[in-house]
């Protein structure tokens, strides 16, 4: 006899399942190292706005650092965005014990810095948490001054003795009336003095012009200058390079002919060098030459009144021997101030006929890149290359060039020497060409050949 279970279902007021949930115990949280001793980092206020700044202070950013945790914090190192920016962070401070704190102080230096500014600093710690800790700062500097040209000062070229034709304004900025250029100091080494002249365009500004040396040697001169400024009373410092060319009364361009990415041959001739008047004195170029494998000539030219210029050519000469070169291109002109002008040339001289590679290797290897190799010969991009007939003084290679049908620049022709022998007897080899180019009609190009 079947008995029937009966299950009774009691039904509950909804407010009596809101009272048994509430009674649940909370889960606890879980952290990465339950149960261990954690530091734990706290800080305020992350980013700090320090409103208007003047250009050219030094301001200071505290940060306030916490440790609530229950065991020591330690830092191990801070990394700023900016250069502009400096953490200053001792050793002994770099650990927090549980319920101490540090004052974390970065210096924003804002010399050249101007409108709104975005810094940030990251310190590194032992945090679980938040291993890396984004702090940062916000801030507009206001400029004091306005300087034109606001970099390098590039004054070109400049007769010792004289004034540069290129100068450096300095203007007050909005809000200020008058600007003081209380002294100027050049790098050791430089032979440079400086004049100050009130700006007839910019109320208050002054300019800056740089006089070189009756002392200063022909040449570069470069360097750094410091500027000592007051602006309506306040003190500013600016730094900045400075380069120059000092020239006598004759210049020319290029100081160095490097010819080597032109491709140089009988008759070539090189980039021109132009050798003008630096100042209203004409002069004469009385002869030019440049060593055993350059023919030199020169020509001069309309230029400006008062002023003269000359433009040097050189030229490859005939039978020049192939190979890299130096030489050195010397000017004689009456000028009493520079009355011999040196200018260094180097370049490359090419084969009129020559193979690539320079010497073929076959090798008995039995794989294509070993019994087989291509060969570029190549004449000057001007001639016309022809080769009648290749072979080689050994039996055991073949060479051929390719047929008729492929397309070459017309100064190339594409040879193909392979071995033929499966166990050649190893040793050298000389492939030979027969070909149009004159003084190279009968061409040889070493050859070797290895065993396996």
């Amino acid at each position: 006899m079947l008995r029937r279970r009966v299950m009774t279902v009691w039904a509950l007021p909804w407010w009596c399942g809101a009272v048994l949930f509430a009674q649940l115990p909370p889960t606890p949280p879980q952290s990465p190292a339950a149960g261990k001793h954690q530091p734990r980092l706290q800080v305020n206020v992350r980013k700090h706005k320090l409103g208007t700044l003047v250009e050219g202070d030094i301001v200071p950013v505290t940060w306030i650092i916490e440790n609530h945790g229950d065991a020591d914090l330690v830092i191990d190192r801070t990394r700023a965005t900016c250069g502009c920016t400096v953490v200053h962070l001792a050793d002994k401070d770099k650990i927090i014990p549980p319920g101490g704190k540090l004052e974390l102080t970065a210096e924003f230096n804002t010399q050249n810095r101007r409108g709104d500014q975005k810094k940030s600093v990251k310190v590194y710690s032992n945090d679980p948490r938040e291993p890396e800790l984004m702090l940062g700062f916000t801030a507009t500097v206001a400029a004091v001054y306005n300087v034109d040209p606001p970099g390098i000062i590039n004054l070109r070229s400049v007769v010792r003795g004289s004034t540069a034709k290129r100068e450096m304004t300095i203007t007050p900025a909005e809000n200020y009336h008058n600007v003081e250029i209380e002294s100027v100091t050049f790098e050791k080494g430089m032979a440079l003095d400086y004049q100050v002249e009130t700006d007839p365009k910019v109320s208050g500004g002054k300019r800056l012009l740089f006089i070189v040396s009756e002392t200063a040697a022909l040449g570069t001169i470069a360097g750094q200058v410091e500027m000592e400024l007051s602006i309506d009373g306040v003190k500013r410092t600016r730094t900045f390079p400075l380069r120059a060319e000092v020239v006598g009364s004759v210049t020319w361009l290029p100081k160095v002919l490097d010819a080597s990415r032109q491709t140089l041959t009988d008759g070539r001739r090189l980039a021109s060098v132009t050798v003008r008047s630096a100042e209203k004195l004409p002069f004469e170029v009385i002869n030019a030459t440049a060593g055993d494998l350059l023919d030199v000539t020169y020509e001069k030219l309309n230029g400006p009144p008062s002023r003269t210029i000359y433009s040097i050519y050189l030229t490859v000469r005939d039978g020049a021997r192939p190979g890299p070169f130096a030489a050195d291109l010397t000017v004689e002109t009456d000028s009493l101030d520079q009355p011999v002008i040196h200018v260094p040339v180097f370049g490359i001289i090419e084969d009129k006929l020559a193979s690539d590679p320079n010497v073929v290797i076959l090798r008995a290897d039995g794989t294509p890149a070993g019994t087989r190799r291509r060969i570029r010969l190549s004449s000057v991009p001007s001639f016309a290359l022809n080769v009648s007939s290749v072979s080689c003084d050994r039996s055991s290679v073949k060479v051929f060039p390719d047929p008729p049908g492929k397309a070459h620049p017309t100064h190339v022709v594409m040879l193909t020497a392979e071995l033929t022998d499966s166990n050649p007897k190893p040793g050298k080899a000389t492939i030979t060409v027969i070909s149009n180019v004159p003084g190279f009609e009968h061409f040889e190009i070493p050859c070797r050949i290895e065993s396996k």
